[in-house]
């Protein structure tokens, strides 16, 4: 994944049992609390029950690329009323 500084990320599991290293884990929760603001209504809710829930979860149940694009794209998302830089 590529942050909006075009640094390349990708979430890195920090334990035997797949869980994220902390650091991913915290940005795929800001990604969450990002889509609550940012998405209407259902949309929001869903992504961000799906960003908590493999921030929570990790890699367990699946490694999915997925899920860093999405945490991506989330968070380049302005909100309403923002300046842009």
């Amino acid at each position: 994944m590529i942050t909006m500084l075009g640094v390349p990320v990708t979430l890195t599991s920090s334990a035997s049992d797949g869980r994220l290293a902390v650091h991913d884990q915290s940005r795929l929760r800001g990604a969450a609390r990002h889509a609550r603001l940012v998405l209407p209504g259902t949309i929001g809710e869903v992504i961000a029950r799906e960003l908590t829930a493999y921030a929570d979860f990790g890699r367990r149940f699946q490694n999915d690329p997925l899920i860093d694009r999405l945490a991506q794209e989330v968070l380049a998302i302005r909100p309403p009323g923002s300046r842009s830089a």
